[in-house]
């Protein structure tokens, strides 16, 4: 259900962009023209973002968009790089789910300086649309983390665990930092419960059970009984 709501807002954040002026320019006398939109999504390997990707592209055609989809591999460069590469092809608006909130930063800057709207998903660009004093920043699509993370938590400290190991995303995207602190909030607040040890930069499978065969190794027996995970492939 969480991801279905998640994929619904993919079309309401192209559809801002819509609305916030990309189709407003014509060809000919004939009609507005099809806006060309980037899209890019930090990590495609991921089914989160897979599902994310898919559903846009089927609401870019319901919403007549010329679509353009990238993903940047967790590569703050690259991901810069494409959205670079957009704004040099005079795309009509941009939504982009940002590696960290330095690429924000610096999308944000970028669409700026050339007058392109952009929207931002599920991850935070480092500052809020109402806080954001100039006009190309739309809007802010995402789940409330901190909250998901607490929720996470409840449910770990319910089925028993007390000694706890934690993987997160990579470090500086709002996502991984915000359920890394409920997590570490949660243990503060519960003196049974150890927070034993966390780790950045598990967005993929692969990465995951590296992180996951560390823990083992550390803390051999195993020396704790639950796993704070993270995301759809920690």
């Amino acid at each position: 259900m969480a991801r279905t709501r998640q994929a619904l807002c993919v079309a309401a954040i192209i559809a801002m962009l819509v609305l916030a002026g990309c189709g407003s320019a014509s060809n000919n006398s004939s009609g507005p023209k099809r806006p060309t939109i980037g899209f890019v999504v930090p990590l495609i390997s991921n089914p989160y973002w897979k599902l994310i990707q898919d559903f846009a592209k089927g609401a870019a055609g319901t919403l007549n968009i010329n679509l353009l989809t990238a993903q940047a591999d967790s590569d703050e460069t690259k991901e810069i790089n494409i959205v670079e590469s957009w704004i040099s092809a005079k795309v009509d608006g941009m939504v982009v789910g940002p590696v960290s909130d330095k690429v924000g930063a610096k999308v944000l800057s970028d669409a700026e300086a050339a007058k392109i709207p952009v929207t931002f998903m599920q991850r935070s660009p480092g500052i809020t649309p109402d806080a954001y004093s100039g006009k190309s920043y739309v809007g802010f699509v995402g789940t409330a983390d901190k909250d998901g993370g607490k929720t996470a938590a409840q449910m770990l400290y319910d089925s028993g665990a007390r000694k706890w190991v934690a993987m997160t995303g990579f470090q500086g995207n709002s996502v991984a930092e915000d359920r890394l602190a409920a997590a570490v909030e949660f243990a503060a607040a519960h003196p049974d419960v150890q927070l034993l040890k966390k780790q950045y930069g598990n967005e993929a499978r692969e990465a995951g059970q590296k992180t996951m065969e560390a823990f083992l190794s550390a803390l051999p027996g195993p020396g704790f009984d639950g796993v704070y995970s993270f995301n759809d492939e920690g």
